[in-house]
């Protein structure tokens, strides 16, 4: 198979394409020039067949870096599913090269289907539905959540699969297998040069992979273990969880996570935190739970209030904001602080107005956050169009009480995230669309390349667990552990972790077996304490981390045996009812 890509510099944005051997002509802003590639199928094992285009972004390298010699192409991938990788190196790309040395080009991808991929997975072209996502979205808690999930999931189902279903339909490749082989393609083709002389030895294949992006590596590495390179796998995704399409793990330390905001906010006093009250960390929790007890849209919609629909939406938003908060705690934080303040006001008189104005100030915060993985509109088929393609097909054979027991367990887990989260494998279970082209393992292996793991121990969404499993699949793997509240490397920001992630991705060096970085100043610059902390300051071993929380009566017990804001037991026994 033969690929071209030109050369590119700076930031600039190149399109992967297959429709022709000339220029692709897409007007975007972000676009400096565009470049093609040619020859790639639309399906693998039809290489003869239908073409595609895959979206490419590159922050080019520095001529001039201190850090060393030209080293080539990292490759990222910002998690999701359904992220723009091309959004993602334009928001915080000049982040990661920071960190790990201007030496290396940072190339970013849009996936099968996604972003500004051709074709496109849009089940309706008018549709203004967004995709609601683990970090982006927040369930309506009256009674009839469950039954307009499943409504809203079957609608979309059946639309997608007269849309993007049937052969050569885009909704059939879109699976983390799909998306893997084209990374090979784009290697091979960052290998070459105009006159399609070799330019650079690309046949190791360098990625750092986050959230989702860390299933993307370890399917990768298990279908191609000769091509890994230096590979960092960053808030590890676990493999049978993610094949099953429930993640019935992945909340374990969601509401721990966010606990830790009355601790931060404490510590940091009057002023520096906002929302700061009394005298203790509880004090301020006690004025949290008086201000989101208000937007009880269960007692509301019982009690067909008028105002339970902006009741309901204003609870949302909320989660929305909590559930980002807990992922990069230390950008977010002292937003949330002055929105809290905003919403105590606003209950006392409260109007589709003042909700707005909520909003507003929200929506103005925000745009100042700078390097951050933010949320993202997206559609709302292309979380399921990945996810639900990979899995094993069990969600399919769910019955009612299945589901039922499954939402239940995970608000169990988080009441910041449970149903949210539920909504989205709910998905899996009214999905049609399938795939011939699936990984389903066996994950592991020896690779070219031994690889890194990253986790925190206190992550919202994966779980510390999930790397502790997944190391021991491949020969020669390291696990990183940061002591550290939120999502991947980039909630925490913890320096320890960078420098091992900067060595490695230099010199090929891993880190020491169950290597542990300690905690560093959070959220408004304080670092949390052994008596305050949600970390683990006493265990250095990775093995002797905690990595399950059952039930919540065990999740107060370990919030309460490692100095947790003891009170979140509260948001989980309280807010459910």
């Amino acid at each position: 198979m033969k690929v071209n890509i030109l050369n590119i510099s700076l930031i600039e944005y190149a399109i992967y394409s297959v429709t022709s051997a000339s220029i692709v002509t897409t007007p975007n802003r972000i676009m400096k020039r565009q470049y093609t590639f040619s020859e790639v199928p639309l399906d693998y094992s039809n290489p003869t067949g239908n073409e595609a285009v895959v979206p490419l972004i590159k922050l080019a390298a520095s001529t001039n870096s201190s850090t060393g010699p030209y080293a080539g192409m990292i490759l990222t991938n910002p998690g999701g599913p359904g992220n723009s990788g091309v959004d993602s190196v334009l928001t915080y790309g000049g982040l990661l090269q920071s960190l790990i040395g201007a030496n290396y080009d940072i190339v970013a991808f849009d996936p099968r289907g996604i972003g500004r991929s051709i074709p496109l997975a849009n089940c309706s072209a008018t549709s203004t539905t967004k995709r609601r996502s683990a970090e982006v979205s927040g369930p309506d808690f009256g009674p009839s959540f469950l039954n307009s999930t499943l409504t809203s999931a079957l609608a979309l189902g059946q639309e997608c699969e007269a849309t993007i279903g049937g052969v050569d339909g885009v909704g059939t490749l879109m699976t983390t297998a799909i998306n893997a082989r084209d990374m090979i393609s784009i290697a091979d083709a960052f290998a070459r040069t105009v006159d399609d002389t070799i330019s650079f030895n690309a046949s190791l294949v360098n990625y750092w992979g986050f959230s989702y992006g860390s299933l993307l590596g370890q399917t990768f590495a298990s279908m191609f273990p000769d091509r890994v390179g230096r590979f960092v796998l960053d808030g590890v995704v676990g493999t049978d969880t993610w094949l099953s399409a429930l993640g019935t793990n992945s909340l374990n330390y969601t509401d721990q996570a966010f606990a830790s905001f009355f601790d931060s906010c404490h510590l940091a006093g009057p002023q520096n935190c906002s929302y700061y009250t009394g005298n203790t960390r509880d004090d301020i929790y006690n004025r949290f739970e008086k201000t989101f007890n208000f937007f009880d849209a269960t007692q509301a919609e019982a009690q067909n209030l008028t105002s339970a629909p902006l009741i309901e939406t204003a609870l949302e938003n909320l989660k929305t904001l909590f559930d980002e908060s807990a992922y990069y705690p230390i950008a977010f934080y002292p937003i949330l602080s002055d929105i809290l303040v905003s919403l105590e006001a606003a209950t006392a008189n409260f109007s589709a107005e003042a909700f707005q104005n909520i909003e507003l100030q929200l929506q103005e915060r925000l745009s100042t956050v700078q390097n951050v993985p933010t949320s993202v509109s997206g559609l709302a088929e292309w979380y399921p169009a990945v996810a639900c393609s990979d899995a094993d097909g069990s969600a399919r054979n769910m019955s009612l009480a299945d589901i039922e027991q499954y939402v239940d367990t995970l608000r169990d887990q988080s009441i910041i995230e449970g149903e949210i989260w539920s909504e989205l494998r709910i998905q899996c279970s009214m999905w049609p669309i399938s795939s011939q082209d699936r990984f389903s393992g066996p994950f592991g292996g020896t690779t070219k390349t031994p690889m890194l793991f990253v986790s925190n121990t206190v992550d919202p969404a994966t779980p510390i667990g999930n790397g502790q499993k997944s190391v021991k699949n491949f020969a020669g793997a390291r696990l990183l552990t940061i002591d550290g509240v939120g999502h991947t490397s980039l909630g925490p920001l913890n320096s320890c972790a960078f420098q091992h992630i900067a060595t490695y991705f230099q010199t090929g060096v891993l880190p020491s077996s169950d290597m542990f970085c300690s905690i560093e100043a959070g959220a408004f610059g304080v670092t949390l304490t052994s008596n305050s902390s949600i970390g683990w300051k006493t265990n250095t071993s990775s093995a002797s981390t905690p990595t399950t929380s059952t039930s919540a009566s065990s999740k107060r017990e370990l919030a309460t045996s490692l100095g947790c804001f003891t009170t979140v037991a509260t948001i989980v026994a309280t807010l459910l009812l």
